[in-house]
């Protein structure tokens, strides 16, 4: 049986440890509760300053055109009745959330990919500096995850448009083809920033109650 964690579920893959190419910047695999789906979960404080300097270099954001950003499909967090996968990085998420303690502001955002032996597995990111999808993907490609390989992103909020940032134009243009989907908009559709703020906020509170 894994350990206990806040949420009240268990964690079963809890105490092997990260191997490959997330050895030195992931903690512990774990599994989502009632899945088989080897998940990692990225601690962005192990990425020093001069990858992250290498990452802006060598894949670069810019202010998007009229049809230079990503299409993002939005998904409601509470809603038990999704598609299973996209429940499968929701809860991925909130389970990495549990496993760090990590009740605060910062977005995370997972990336289902498929690794080098053939197998689907889930990295999950925060933003810390680097925001999370790019700290992520960023990771993966670095580590020879072929770009076709990069599945699906889910991101708590909707990838920005805020400079020199532009994640929405970094998707797109680095990650062609790949299925974004987020919960909270932010910024778009006629929203604020500051909604999105609040209703993330109060997401994040209910996964530790």
């Amino acid at each position: 049986m894994g350990k206990p964690n806040k949420g009240g579920g268990t964690t079963k893959a809890a105490g092997k440890a990260a191997s490959g190419i997330f050895a030195k910047c992931a903690d512990k695999l774990f599994r989502v509760p009632g899945t088989k789906r080897d998940v990692y979960r990225l601690d962005p404080k192990k990425i020093d300053s001069k990858t992250r300097d290498e990452w802006r270099k060598k894949r670069p954001s810019n202010k998007p055109g009229p049809n230079d950003k990503v299409t993002s499909r939005k998904v409601d967090p509470y809603d038990k009745n999704l598609d299973p996968k996209d429940r499968e990085l929701i809860d991925a998420v909130k389970e990495a959330r549990r496993q760090a303690n990590a009740d605060g502001g910062d977005n995370f955002a997972a990336i289902r990919f498929v690794d080098k032996d053939g197998q689907e597995r889930i990295l999950v990111a925060s933003s810390d500096g680097v925001h999370s999808e790019r700290m992520g993907a960023n990771l993966l490609l670095d580590n020879g995850i072929d770009v076709k390989d990069i599945k699906q992103i889910y991101t708590e909020r909707s990838p920005c448009d805020i400079n020199p940032s532009y994640c929405d134009q970094w998707i797109k243009r680095h990650l062609p083809g790949v299925d974004v989907l987020h919960s909270f908009d932010y910024g778009i559709n006629g929203t604020s920033r500051s909604q999105a703020n609040s209703e993330h906020r109060k997401w994040v509170r209910s996964i530790f109650t």
